[in-house]
């Protein structure tokens, strides 16, 4: 391993990093053993205290640990370098409580978006993923304006699902969300890993318009709320958004040329 430094959570993690935090969480654990790596989880706590800890002390504890076994990190290595979606984790923040429901979605979230980031460089282009809560809650998701959203129901019921309206919970207020949001958002980059599309946002409002605001609903799209009571938004049914979608590489050029 190479020289311990502090971790900002703020930013995006390298490889070396995760690795530094996944073996500490077995040395934290009491164990001295890794744990299963798709299940573990990484947090604002672990890296907290792991920034706490004696420099010197914690390198040889790490070192010796991946001296005794270095097979799996060498494996996830090799998967870093293929598929780098399967080996970055988002940070779980402390801001609030959350669920197992919320921390897996937005784990799954997370890798998408990570793939997403694989595609788009598949054409020389870098989306500039953002990480810290300030920027994606104020920003945007990337800095190329592209909002990436992970839709794993789409694939059993052929619908997409576009939020403009969430609250908290079931009892508190609706906030503008999703479509209405005010930030850099162009495009939006849909569906799970191996089966997206890329939607202009432009169009997808004038869908939000027919459907929400006139209530004049093309064949198959209606308005829809969440079971939780917690979002408002409409769906789209595939073939509907197959004839806005856009072919990547015809986006890679539009990015290509919004930045030449």
């Amino acid at each position: 391993m190479m020289e311990i430094k502090r971790i900002d959570p703020e930013k995006r993690l390298s490889f070396q990093e995760l690795m530094q935090l996944y073996l500490y969480s077995a040395i934290r654990s009491g164990t001295g053993k890794l744990p299963e790596y798709r299940s573990w989880r990484l947090t604002e706590g672990l890296i907290r205290a792991f920034n706490q800890e004696e420099r010197s002390v914690l390198q040889n504890r790490l070192d010796a640990l991946l001296r005794q076994d270095p097979g799996p990190v060498a494996a996830l290595r090799r998967t870093y370098e293929a598929q780098p979606w399967e080996v970055e984790k988002p940070v779980i923040w402390d801001d609030r409580s959350k669920s197992n429901y919320y921390i897996s979605n937005l784990e799954d979230s997370h890798r998408f978006e990570v793939y997403a980031e694989w595609v788009f460089r598949q054409y020389g282009i870098d989306i500039g993923l953002f990480y810290g809560r300030q920027q994606q809650y104020e920003v945007g998701e990337t800095r190329a304006g592209i909002e990436i959203k992970h839709d794993k129901k789409s694939q059993e019921t052929g619908n997409y699902y576009f939020e403009y309206m969430e609250r908290l919970t079931a009892q508190g207020s609706w906030v503008e969300s999703g479509l209405l949001k005010k930030d850099n958002t162009r495009y939006y980059f849909y569906g799970v890993i191996g089966d997206y599309l890329i939607l202009p946002k432009d169009r997808l409002m004038d869908y939000y318009r027919r459907i929400v605001l006139e209530n004049d609903p093309p064949a198959g799209c209606r308005k829809a709320e969440a079971l939780r009571g917690t979002s408002k938004g409409f769906l789209l049914p595939r073939a509907e958004a197959v004839k806005i979608s856009l072919p990547i590489a015809q986006v890679a050029q539009a990015l290509r040329s919004q930045t030449s």
